[in-house]
């Protein structure tokens, strides 16, 4: 845990004895950002004294950004503006009395966001392999979870991107998303057989209606800081990781299935900044136009095709969800199974409407190296007696 401020008049902040700066062999300051501001860190009895005001175990309070001291730890800061900006605290109004009118009424109001600041954990690990604990190579380590289902968000992956990391290394990251949210361990409270998805066993996340392997949602926020574009950066991404979030497309249903997929999004601290964290600012791969973030992270198409099929009247509805129509569907034509003499397997026949095939015996189920077919030279079948068999192949 971190901050960069300006030390206070009087210098109150380093006399206090839970805070303190790093200094280089020369004795001078070091952890400046690039706009002058100076990086103080928490001691060890600091990130105690905030874990129990936060009601957090201590190995959950995080510790100093690799790097701050040399760069000031733009990442780690992005990361932190990314967390205010969609969590928006609602202000303490009883702190405004002497603020002007207009600043208390623009408080009140500022739409709320998702959670609070106990419902976010940062650099979080996503084993592969080992243990929550103990991580093993091939995971990745998630910059930001929010676990908010009070607000309709019940798990929510964030990755920050300050636009200086290249396209590839976001894609790849995905790619590690994707082998920890596939990897299944032992079920403790189940069957000694069953297994779960390693990610359940830590978070709650809703079952889908019908038994699809729904995935929690990642998002992308972009910082511009670097040279990137972070609008080209979101499609070098998207079109890189086309295997894990592209949808399947239910005709009948006139919907995509996200089977087994992850739901990925991107956005900007800018766009969060203008029209806050409910407003349509979010970009699902695969969609036309930005959202909401209930609508980017759900399947609105695919609800309305459920609720329809729930309305309709029982014995005309779909008879697979999602389908919509309900006319009455002609048969399927039956398949003829028949044997010809010198053929091993059955030749498959479809008859036209209408058309009775005489010389085609009754279906033949469980055909053994051809019990039942006709001897080479027999002209009539034992099987029906009097009905000729099938002309010989031509050579």
């Amino acid at each position: 845990m971190s901050a960069v401020t300006q030390p206070p008049p009087g210098g109150i902040v380093a006399r206090d004895p839970h805070i303190r700066t790093r200094r280089r062999p020369g004795g001078d300051p070091a952890g400046h950002s690039r706009a002058g501001e100076k990086l103080w860190s928490l001691t060890p009895a600091g990130l105690e004294a905030a874990a129990i005001e936060l009601g957090r175990p201590i190995q959950e309070m995080g510790g100093l950004a690799r790097g701050a001291g040399r760069t000031g730890a733009p990442h780690a800061l992005c990361v932190g503006e990314t967390v205010w900006a969609l969590s928006r605290p609602a202000p303490d109004l009883a702190r405004l009395q002497d603020a002007p009118q207009g600043a208390v009424e623009a408080a009140r109001a500022e739409p709320p966001g998702f959670g609070s600041l106990e419902s976010w954990a940062t650099e979080v690990p996503l084993p592969a392999t080992g243990t929550w604990a103990t991580a093993g190579r091939g995971g990745a380590q998630a910059d930001a979870v929010l676990v908010a289902p009070e607000r309709g968000v019940p798990l929510l992956f964030v990755e920050v991107d300050t636009c200086h990391m290249d396209a590839q290394r976001v894609a790849t990251k995905l790619g590690k998303y994707m082998r920890f949210l596939r990897r299944r361990v032992k079920d403790a409270e189940g069957h000694k057989r069953a297994t779960l998805p390693m990610w359940r066993s830590r978070w709650d996340y809703p079952d889908d209606t019908y038994d699809q392997a729904l995935l929690p949602p990642l998002l992308l926020v972009f910082h511009r800081l670097g040279s990137r574009s972070p609008q080209s950066s979101w499609e070098l991404v998207a079109d890189r990781t086309r295997a894990h979030w592209q949808g399947r497309w239910d005709r009948e249903g006139g919907y995509h299935g996200y089977d087994d997929k992850i739901p990925l999004l991107f956005t900007t601290i800018d766009a969060l900044r203008e029209h806050g964290p409910t407003g349509p600012v979010f970009h699902r791969a695969g969609r036309d136009r930005a959202q909401t973030l209930h609508d980017a992270i759900g399947n609105p198409r695919r609800e309305a095709a459920l609720a329809r099929q729930r309305r309709a009247p029982r014995g005309t509805g779909p008879a697979v969800p999602g389908r919509t129509d309900s006319r009455p569907r002609s048969p399927a034509p039956r398949l003829h199974r028949v044997r010809a003499e010198g053929h091993r397997h059955p030749l498959e026949v479809h008859p036209e409407p209408g058309q009775r095939l005489r010389h085609a015996p009754a279906p033949v189920r469980g055909l053994r190296g051809g019990r039942h077919s006709p001897r080479p030279g027999r002209t009539t079948s034992r099987r029906t007696p009097g009905v000729p068999t099938l002309p010989p192949p031509p050579p």
